[in-house]
């Protein structure tokens, strides 16, 4: 009974490890592979198996793996409930694995491309938001192409594409743009937009724009 009770927290241990590989970003095919090589089904390091692989990629999870999961005899103590609570944590984690200083290095990036004889780029904010509840997060930029005398504001959203970030849609912004923020999966955008009378230099009415990204595309909510 008790080697029974071993081998079904190493499993379990297991099955969270690579569960956290399938979400672990730019860094799961490599604890993928360590899953996978190191037998963690059958053998006695099973236990340690899974807690490696979630650390790899869970690297925010370490106090949560390190501190309770020694090895066979803390599991045998272990209440359900336990369990469960690490494997939200570990998923959890995985999902804010993107930092804003990475965010930062994407756009900065990507607005360097931008660039031309007639003006370039400028970030008007930034977020970075899980817009599709897959557990990755993406990264939403206002931008505005700054030209001589004029400028045109864009939404763009990035996506994990498995070997790093890259633009994955945008949408023309109508009027002047100056914030964002995300709820709900909702992108919203303060803006000001034209009026009856409005000269073409000045629009005075605010909205908050409302966008839902849609894979290659942007959509506007009505």
């Amino acid at each position: 009974m008790k080697e029974k009770e071993n081998n079904t927290a190493r499993y379990f241990m297991a099955v969270l490890g690579m569960a956290c590989c399938r979400r672990g970003g730019d860094r799961s095919a490599e604890a993928q592979e360590f899953c996978y090589f190191s037998k963690c089904l059958s053998t006695e390091s099973g236990t340690y198996c899974g807690i490696l692989c979630s650390l790899v990629a869970c690297p925010r999870a370490t106090t949560l793996s390190v501190i309770p999961f020694h090895g066979d005899t803390y599991m045998q103590n272990l209440k359900p409930a336990v369990l469960v609570l690490a494997a939200v944590v570990c998923l959890g984690a995985s999902a804010q694995a993107l930092d804003q200083k990475a965010a930062d290095g994407v756009i900065n990036k990507y607005l360097e491309k931008q660039k031309t004889a007639d003006g370039e780029g400028q970030s008007s904010g930034s977020v970075i938001a899980d817009l599709n509840s897959d557990g990755k997060p993406e990264i939403v930029l206002l931008w505005a192409f700054m030209g001589p005398t004029y400028a045109t504001n864009q939404l763009t959203v990035f996506a994990d594409a498995g070997k790093g970030y890259v633009p994955a849609a945008s949408f023309d912004v109508v009027g002047q743009a100056d914030a964002v923020s995300v709820k709900n999966g909702l992108i919203l955008v303060d803006q000001m937009v034209m009026g009856k009378n409005d000269p073409l230099c000045c629009p005075s009415i605010k909205k908050q724009g409302k966008y839902r990204w849609a894979g290659a595309k942007i959509l506007e909510v009505k």
